[in-house]
């Protein structure tokens, strides 16, 4: 059971969180940029929005899919608070980089 849920401040989130998990749970109102939770899919979001949405729903699927799996490969750090400098981020991008082409290129 968590000790604090983080919203974005919906107007409905204090009464279901209170219902669901009991009035023992701390809310804590964040802006976007601060949930973690939000950021979590923003890169879907920043190439979702210029398509005007999907046609169906296993075009989505398979959209989000892809879009997960470029992005694991080009994230510089393997856990959220994790510090890495610039330049072990950019050899970690290039290495992301040549296994996808080297992914492409087999397929």
């Amino acid at each position: 059971m968590p000790e604090t849920v983080a919203t974005d401040g919906l107007a409905s989130y204090p009464r279901a969180i209170e219902e669901e998990l009991g009035q023992d749970i701390q809310h804590e109102v964040r802006p976007c940029t601060a949930n973690p939770v939000e950021q979590s899919h923003r890169r879907i979001k920043h190439r979702y929005y210029p398509t005007l949405g999907f046609g169906e729903f296993d075009a989505a699927q398979w959209f989000c899919r892809a879009v997960d799996e470029v992005g694991n490969f080009l994230r510089p750090r393997s856990q959220m608070a994790e510090f890495v400098c610039l330049s072990e981020r950019r050899q970690r991008f290039v290495k992301g980089v040549e296994k996808l082409e080297a992914l492409f290129k087999a397929a």
